[in-house]
């Protein structure tokens, strides 16, 4: 069996048994989804445009506040902790400011018992924001409790105060760390 080829005035297709199955395969029919397989679809679009939404409501909350408000840093920075509470769905917030090798609990959301406002923690590695600030990375543990080696204080911190999944972000001015924003949850569950 030999192949042969047909001249048109476009290009040159081949006509035989592999030149047939491959028109054939190129006019198959689709398969059809599902009514539940769309549904699933459309809800997921559903949900994620949904999220997207509520973020954009957050960060249009937090600009405006930090614009209403230039000179009340105060009740900015309560707004700002708030705010990502609500948007990551956590009970508090916390935004620590850096002085020094010192770090000063600044702004709160939630009635988390551990550092009060105004309290003040040595800058080091072993716990989480401090590591954040130190090596100016977002540091995201699943479960502090048992990372006892990589953080013994942060360690020691969640056993005490029982909190388990911990986030902390960097907060940075051209490339230095400021502070951090703290973020804990009471169980496991990262953040995604």
């Amino acid at each position: 069996m030999g192949l042969r080829t047909t001249r048109s005035r476009r290009t040159k297709r081949p006509v035989g048994p592999v030149g047939r199955k491959a028109r054939k395969a190129r006019k198959a029919p689709i398969a059809p989804l599902s009514t539940i397989d769309l549904q699933k679809q459309l809800d997921q679009r559903t949900r994620e445009r949904d999220e997207a939404l509520e973020q954009q409501k957050l960060t249009s909350e937090i600009l405006r506040t930090i614009s209403d408000s230039p000179t009340d840093a105060a009740s900015t920075l309560g707004a700002i902790a708030e705010s990502i509470a609500r948007l990551l769905d956590v009970p508090d917030a916390e935004i620590l400011r850096l002085d020094g090798n010192r770090l000063t609990s600044v702004a709160k959301y939630g009635s988390a018992p551990q550092w009060p406002l105004g309290t003040i923690r040595i800058l080091n590695r072993d716990w989480v924001t401090g590591r954040a600030i130190v090596d100016r990375k977002v540091v995201h543990v699943a479960d502090l409790q048992a990372e006892d080696r990589a953080f013994p204080e942060g360690a020691a911190y969640a056993r005490q105060f029982g909190h388990r999944t911990t986030l902390a972000v960097p907060l940075l001015r051209e490339g230095s760390a400021i502070g951090a924003i703290l973020i804990r949850r009471m169980f496991v569950k990262p953040f995604t």
